[in-house]
């Protein structure tokens, strides 16, 4: 893939996170989609674009994208870094793979001062209140403020929280390391070769 690629992600109203994407060619879509030309800028796509649900009804037929759903939202983006690895991260659908049984823990970090709804859609809480999911929480001392993890676990997997908190603790102490990553990746839910790919994909083994 390449710059004049682009990614078209819809919104799963259940969960608010990306159930699929698929990839075309910048120059395919523009051609359906003239309105989308105000987003390119040198043959590139610079911002993402909220596809309406005509035009969701015309990417299905052009492309013939059965998955589409003209009641969800749905959005062409460019291309990011992980775009590039042969495995699709769970950035994003979080919630959803934890509840389809697919990850064990999904974590995320803020400043001390900010709210957790500023950085996730995703309704965790929901989950938790159901009790089909759990929470914890801990803070890393920083000097410019404190930063906190919120993490959600399945049941069996509590073990995780701590060893991502003190996994944490020595990264932030300036201790860092390759094996750290593996293990950070691992305690995600990625499976061997996926942190073996992303390692050599950052260059770092």
């Amino acid at each position: 893939m390449d710059d004049y690629t682009v990614a078209v992600n819809q919104l799963d109203q259940k969960y608010k996170c990306e159930i699929f994407e698929f990839y075309i060619a910048l120059a395919s879509i523009v051609k359906i989609i003239p309105s989308l030309q105000e987003c390119i800028e040198n043959g590139k796509l610079i911002d993402e674009y909220e596809i309406s649900k005509s035009e969701v009804n015309i990417l299905k037929k052009e492309f013939n994208i059965t998955e589409m759903d003209e009641s969800s939202i749905a959005y062409i983006r460019p291309l990011c870094e992980h775009d590039r690895l042969s495995y699709k991260v769970h950035t994003g659908r979080e919630l959803w793979l934890m509840i389809e049984g697919e990850k064990p823990m999904a974590y995320f970090s803020r400043h001390e001062s900010e709210d957790f709804s500023q950085f996730c859609q995703q309704p965790f809480f929901e989950y938790v209140s159901a009790q089909k999911i759990h929470y914890d929480t801990f803070t890393i001392a920083m000097e410019k403020g404190n930063l906190v993890y919120d993490v959600f676990y399945k049941s069996g997997e509590a073990w995780r929280v701590k060893t991502l908190e003190i996994l944490k603790n020595i990264l932030f102490n300036g201790v860092w390391s390759s094996e750290m990553l593996y293990i950070e990746g691992t305690l995600a839910g990625y499976s061997e070769d996926e942190n073996m790919e992303f390692l050599r994909f950052e260059g770092v083994v």
